[in-house]
């Protein structure tokens, strides 16, 4: 009996090699910072597709990624894909308001106020 279609799409594709190197989470935008098959990184906005990889989401210092071979839960700092090895090489960028974070006041010369 041969292989089903779906099998055969599968075994087709490789196992990427995607470094989750930070993110970004201000009040206007989500940005991760990923890194695929050793290309420089590249900032990625949920639901931006990059060399058939899409960014689903992003929940704090985790991101659900959209692969060939399926979907994808990664921490910050974290390399996944064939000979899978940590990441070398200092802190992981989290940039991100720290809870209760307030804004400082404008200066008082400012226009509206």
């Amino acid at each position: 009996m041969p292989p089903s279609i779906s099998i055969l799409k599968l075994l087709a594709h490789r196992e990427q090699i995607l470094d989750f190197v930070g993110v970004s989470i201000t009040r206007k935008r989500q940005a991760a910072l990923i890194a695929i098959d050793g290309e420089p990184a590249a900032w990625m906005a949920p639901g931006e597709r990059h060399d058939g990889v899409a960014l689903l989401e992003i929940d704090g210092t985790q991101v659900l990624i959209e692969t060939p071979l399926g979907p994808k839960a990664m921490q910050v700092g974290e390399r996944s894909g064939e000979g899978s090895v940590p990441l070398a090489g200092g802190q992981p960028i989290v940039d991100q308001m720290p809870p209760g974070f307030r804004s400082p006041p404008p200066p008082a010369d400012a226009p509206g106020v």
